[in-house]
């Protein structure tokens, strides 16, 4: 097994899970007991009993207040904002680096081995778009519901998958040079 699929599969799991996990949690100052986390599709509202224990409460219901205390809007049920993006953007990562992986068990060719290369340039710009949606969905957020925000683990996992298609992007420029050489050497 060469080491680029190594990163690649790799970096298919970091994607996978940032389907799995929050990267960014919200709070508010006025409900102590709910906080809001950016689930799989839309950022839900979870209520916590005396004893601290979760529970998914769908009859939530938040107001959203301007400066003089007038109701403004009001969000009921646990989801009160789609994040859809982001989860879309995940699991392009993730299927284009298992996309990558497979074909490289079939590439023999130097011109494969160069596409396999770039092809994860599109795995980048999925990671890349996944820290600009994340940074829009937090400013609005922040701003429509007056939330405090906080960010998890999982907000490193598009960088971990960055620094692996990187790193495989270096890996199959490297075999490809290797299979030049050979060819060359070969030839006289």
């Amino acid at each position: 097994m060469k080491i680029q699929n190594v990163y690649l599969f790799l970096a298919a799991v970091c994607a996978v899970l940032l389907c799995c996990f929050s990267p960014v949690y919200f709070s508010s100052e006025e409900d102590a007991n709910h906080y809001f986390t950016m689930d799989f599709a839309p950022i839900n509202a979870r209520t916590y009993d005396a004893e601290g224990a979760l529970v998914i409460d769908d009859n939530f219901r938040y107001a959203t207040v301007d400066d003089n205390g007038v109701e403004v809007e009001t969000q009921t049920g646990a989801a009160i904002m789609s994040v859809w993006a982001m989860p879309v953007l995940a699991i392009l990562m993730g299927l284009i680096s298992l996309v990558v992986l497979v074909w490289g068990f079939f590439a023999t060719k130097v011109k494969h081995i160069l596409l396999q290369a770039n092809l994860n340039i599109f795995t980048l710009i999925c990671a890349l778009g996944y820290y600009a949606m994340l940074a829009l969905y937090v400013f609005f957020a922040v701003n429509r519901f007056d939330f405090d925000w906080h960010m998890a683990w999982p907000v490193c996992l598009p960088l971990v998958v960055i620094i692996l298609t990187l790193m495989s992007m270096r890996a199959f420029s490297n075999n490809a040079k290797k299979i030049r050489h050979d060819l060359s050497g070969s030839i006289r």
